[in-house]
């Protein structure tokens, strides 16, 4: 069989790094799906994927582990000098060059993270082991999630200029391109170290390499390079400064993007990888997707003038989705259903409930689900047409829209997707419109606001990250609740407690009733 007639029966990609071009697939005339064994993209044409109705899939959180603990095997081999004491031994030396190979331990010294994803949590939950305090810089991650696993939420400057070891976790976007370049490292503590095993472009190798000659900043350790932008397989020859240097630099480490390469990770990316592949094959929508189908759920329109412009279609390169996480229990939830949302908030303490200007603006507000959070720039609704791609039943949208009212970013066609993937409602720190058209469609819509004025679709946003709606931080897979008083927001961690608590305050309130009730016939 020739080369391209091999192609051309391809129906599936398990990719790692190879880079899967514009040419490539649109030379694989069968391909369904590029299913990346991994969980970064830069080697795959997404757009050109788009356009050829090819899935990309990736396989969030399986590497975080390893990931994790690679980030201390680095931080460790330059606390404790191994690189320098190796090629000393190597050398044939062993007392005279002991003096020079003091390092410092880990207990006390101030670790920071850049970043809180699922990555850096893991990474936060070692360090405590070593009795390092946490610092974490993230504007998407609210403070009491990032008390949860004992660290401190603190502004970027203040991250930067407070920890002794800086571990990047952040995604590379236009905002974190050389997010540490020369006046951030002036910033550091002296004798600071950091580690970056999250994207090379992070990082500003020129800043880095003046640092450590400085003296300055007492280590680098970077899994990836800003060269695996131009060439994955082999990225040193686009950081010609960085290579030169790494025989002279002892403070200098450089491994070839292997945080996630242990035999457990590539076992359960592989696992994950494979089941999106499956899920492709059969015509269904693969899990954990990175972009928009041009089959859409429903037929969309023309812009005036432009023949190709599809607006649920539009490139959403600029939206940063979270790894993926567990959901609460939908038939717990459903358990509390039946109870008013005042009933649940006292129980909780009166914590959670939203604040009173999010109102129903349908008929049929009552909603339980889980929350599936959306960040959108107001009077942008992208990110939530790129959240409904990965919407599961049950679930319910929280967007944080800035509470701009003037600009709905919600309407009737966003209503027909909700109801096709089975969202059980809307709730919008922000403007719809449409209104009458989403009551005939029997969906539950809350908003701070109506506006016939129609959204733009450009972004960037979020999904899945912790957001901040109604004055509640709502995280991702956390229990909702919604009637004609408003919205209350259970944690996942909480919720059976929550149930246990309701219950039980029904039965008391029960009572009272009959007490009441027979009182009342005494009286008469």
């Amino acid at each position: 069989m020739s080369g391209q007639a091999l192609q051309d029966s391809v129906e599936a990609v398990m990719l790692r790094a190879e880079r899967f071009t514009a040419d490539k697939i649109q030379a694989s005339s069968r391909l369904k799906i590029i299913a990346r064994h991994g969980v970064g993209t830069d080697n795959v044409d997404i757009q050109a994927a788009t356009d050829a109705g090819v899935w990309v899939t990736v396989t969030p959180g399986s590497n975080a582990r390893s990931v994790a603990e690679h980030v201390f095997a680095l931080t460790l081999a330059l606390a404790r000098r191994i690189p320098a004491a190796t090629a000393g031994t190597a050398a044939g030396q062993w007392a005279a060059i002991k003096p020079a190979l003091t390092g410092f331990e880990l207990q006390g010294r101030t670790l920071g993270l850049l970043g809180f994803g699922r990555i850096a949590s893991l990474t936060a939950g070692i360090a405590r082991g070593f009795g390092m305090p946490v610092l974490v810089s993230d504007p998407y991650v609210a403070p009491d999630t990032v008390e949860q696993y004992g660290a401190r939420l603190v502004l970027l400057d203040d991250l930067i200029a407070q920890c002794d070891v800086l571990s990047l976790h952040a995604p590379l976007t236009a905002a974190t391109k050389h997010i540490i370049d020369a006046a951030a490292i002036a910033r550091m503590r002296p004798g600071a170290v950091l580690i970056n095993t999250a994207r090379g472009g992070l990082v500003d190798e020129t800043a880095v390499l003046a640092g450590l000659e400085s003296g300055h900043l007492g280590g680098a350790a970077l899994d990836v390079l800003d060269g695996e932008s131009t060439d994955m397989q082999d990225p040193l020859p686009h950081s010609p400064e960085l290579a030169a240097r790494l025989g002279s630099l002892d403070n200098l480490i450089v491994t070839p993007h292997i945080a996630g390469q242990t035999s457990q990770s590539l076992l359960a990316a592989g696992t994950q990888a494979l089941a999106c592949i499956q899920q492709a094959l059969a015509g269904q929508d693969p899990e954990h997707a990175v972009h928009r189908q041009r089959r859409s759920l429903i037929p969309a329109p023309h812009l005036p003038g432009d023949e190709n412009a599809l607006f649920v279609n539009a490139s959403t390169d600029n939206i940063d989705i979270a790894p993926a996480w567990e959901r609460a229990d939908l038939d717990e939830v459903k358990r509390l259903a039946p109870y008013p949302v005042a009933l649940v908030g006292d129980v909780q303490a009166r914590m959670g409930i939203m604040a009173a200007a999010i109102r129903p603006v349908t008929p049929a507000p009552r909603l339980a689900g889980t929350v599936l959070p959306v960040l959108a720039r107001e009077g942008d609704n992208l990110a939530i047409h790129r959240a409904l791609d990965d919407a599961r039943p049950g679930d319910v949208l929280v967007v944080n829209a800035n509470a701009e009212i003037n600009r709905a970013v919600f309407g009737d066609l966003l209503g027909e997707i909700c109801l096709a993937k089975g969202v059980t409602g809307i709730v919008i720190d922000g403007a719809v419109r449409d209104v009458e058209e989403l009551a005939g469609q029997g969906l539950a819509v809350y908003a701070r606001g109506i506006s016939p004025a129609g959204p733009w679709k450009n972004g960037p946003g979020r999904i899945g990250f912790p957001v901040a709606c109604g004055n509640v931080v709502c995280n991702a897979g956390d229990a909702i609740l919604g009637d004609r008083d408003g919205i209350v927001v259970i944690p996942r961690r909480d919720l059976t407690a929550v149930i246990e608590r309701t219950l039980a305050q029904e039965q008391t309130e029960q009572k009272m009733r009959e007490a009441i009730n027979a009182a009342a016939q005494l009286a008469h």
